[in-house]
């Protein structure tokens, strides 16, 4: 599992550029946090999304998750 979630990247950008550098995320892009952070934009995801509030913080952590995060399962149901 964790050798999927490898990222080339050895900075520690946040959740976000850890997860646009993964292998196969070639297509995603970082996007600013206060467009994330506007209710406007989240608009209807909170009731279909679950665990909407941890996916959130977790999106917008200023670390990217280590190998200990990578073998938790509550982590991984989030992500």
């Amino acid at each position: 599992v964790i050798r999927m979630f490898e990222s080339e990247s050895s900075s520690d950008g946040g959740w976000i550029s850890w997860f646009c550098d993964l292998e196969g995320h070639e297509f995603f892009c970082e996007i600013d946090l206060d467009y994330i952070k506007d209710s406007f934009n989240l608009y209807g995801l909170k009731e279909r999304i679950p665990k909407f509030n941890e996916a959130m913080k977790m999106i917008m952590s200023s670390e990217s998750p280590d190998s200990e995060d990578l073998n938790d399962q509550s982590f991984l149901e989030i992500y």
